[in-house]
């Protein structure tokens, strides 16, 4: 048997500690035993259903790691298959702060736990939840099997890492709310569960009816459409009366409950200010009930957040794609545009829509990272560096040699050993798979 495919044993380390020692990590118990006990060698059950060897990624290069497209603190852990994968998040002490959900189609992540078992629960419970089930761009493929099967390899070993009181929520014949209500009470995959809620007080019946192709031959502009389907109350009330009639639909209601949505968001900025998507809609919430300063506050805190964190188009706020690089910054420049022209990083995220618009974001914060790491401040050096490839995303794959050099440089500098190993890991990978 090749040392790839047989059990670790006596006379080696465990899995969990071997790859502590590789990058320098302090893992939570239910990865301990993720590793050890060896599950990941069975099929989980559910969409992420296939473990990653850890001798991969005690590796140099290990395969699954998508190098300048996923962000240099993952270390992925559970794929499904398709290119998308369950990361481990490190923190700049070692620690797995969440386990993100990273998905290969546009580089976008977000927290589906805090623990590796939390998210393979919420997998489980996904289509259990309120909302619309908008979990891609695109919609997945149908699952491999039944992710809450008692017998799934993964989901039974979750159950003995969850809170008691979600243990058995797969099973159980709960209506929807009730089953977001349990995982909230529990503080399990909060960020996710809020999520999905935002998107279930949001909806409205236009989706239901219209699709891009169908809707060129009543209104050329898709994204005024689905402006209209984030909010319809921006929908113009000779339209809304129009489409109601030819579609059939009651377009007067109010089908929306953005009381809600301001709820979770704030909750979510609590929990994980790192997610763009919560300043938005926390901000445009203030922004549509009159509240100008603390719209301007919030839209300030999301325009510095990654695109990669603003869930756009699940949360359909992506028709201000052409008018500024973040929805917080169309919006800002709406109600502050002296906001906006003041700064010099806004300005920049307002450019036109072309390929220099991310090149220049790139510079500024490449030279934001420089005078850092002059001045001695090595962890703003650092996080000035991961936002040069990760914010807006470099215009070029071959920038990313660079960019990853500096992460990995700043990182050291700053003493965060583990970021400092992963940017390596990803650079070799960069040079393995591309050599660049």
């Amino acid at each position: 048997m090749s040392e790839a495919s047989s059990p670790s044993s006596s006379s080696k380390p465990a899995w969990s500690a071997r790859l502590a020692e590789r990058y320098h990590l302090d893992l939570p118990p239910d990865l301990v035993d993720w590793f050890d006990s060896e599950v990941w060698r069975e099929l989980g059950g559910g969409e992420y259903a296939i473990g990653v060897d850890p001798q991969v990624l005690l590796g140099p290069a290990p395969d699954p790691i998508w190098p300048a497209l996923m962000p240099p603190d993952l270390l992925p852990v559970v794929g499904n298959g398709r290119g998308d994968w369950l990361c481990l998040r490190v923190d700049t002490e070692g620690r797995v702060s969440r386990i993100v959900q990273w998905y290969h189609g546009g580089g976008d992540w977000i927290p589906w736990g805090r623990t590796l078992a939390e998210a393979i629960y919420f997998d489980a419970l996904f289509e259990r939840l309120p909302g619309p089930h908008r979990r891609h761009a695109l919609p997945p493929e149908p699952t491999p099997g039944d992710a809450r099967n008692r017998d799934a390899p993964f989901l039974r070993w979750a159950a003995s890492h969850v809170p008691p009181s979600v243990r058995d929520l797969p099973w159980q014949d709960a209506c929807p709310p009730s089953v977001a209500d349990a995982l909230l009470d529990a503080g399990a995959c909060e960020e996710a569960v809020r999520c999905e809620l935002v998107q279930a007080s949001l909806v409205e019946p236009l989706s239901a009816v219209l699709d891009p192709v169908a809707t060129q031959g009543i209104h050329a502009e898709w994204n005024r459409v689905v402006e209209w389907m984030f909010d319809l109350r921006r929908m113009p009330a000779a339209t809304r009366q129009a489409w109601g009639d030819l579609f059939e639909i009651d377009l007067d209601g109010d089908a929306q409950t953005w009381g809600p949505v301001r709820e979770h968001c704030g909750r979510v900025i609590e929990t994980a200010p790192e997610l763009a998507w919560a300043w938005e809609l926390y901000g445009y919430c203030c922004h549509r009930n009159g509240q100008r300063l603390p719209a301007i506050e919030a839209y300030r805190e999301g325009a510095l957040r990654s695109v990669f964190t603003d869930q756009s188009i699940r949360m359909r706020t992506h028709w201000t794609g052409h008018l500024a690089a973040k929805f917080s910054v169309a919006m800002l420049r709406d109600l502050s545009p002296e906001a906006v022209e003041g700064s010099e990083y806004l300005r920049i995220l307002a450019m036109e829509d072309t390929p220099e618009r991310r090149d220049t974001a790139t510079r500024y914060w490449t030279a934001q990272s420089r005078r850092c790491l002059e001045s001695g401040d090595a962890a703003a050096a650092h996080a000035a560096a991961v936002s040069a490839g990760w914010d807006l995303g470099a215009g070029s794959l071959t920038a990313y040699g660079t960019l990853l050099d500096a992460v990995r440089d700043s990182a050291s500098a700053a003493g965060f050993a583990s970021l400092a190993e992963l940017a390596t890991t990803h650079r070799g990978c960069l040079q393995s798979r591309y050599a660049i």
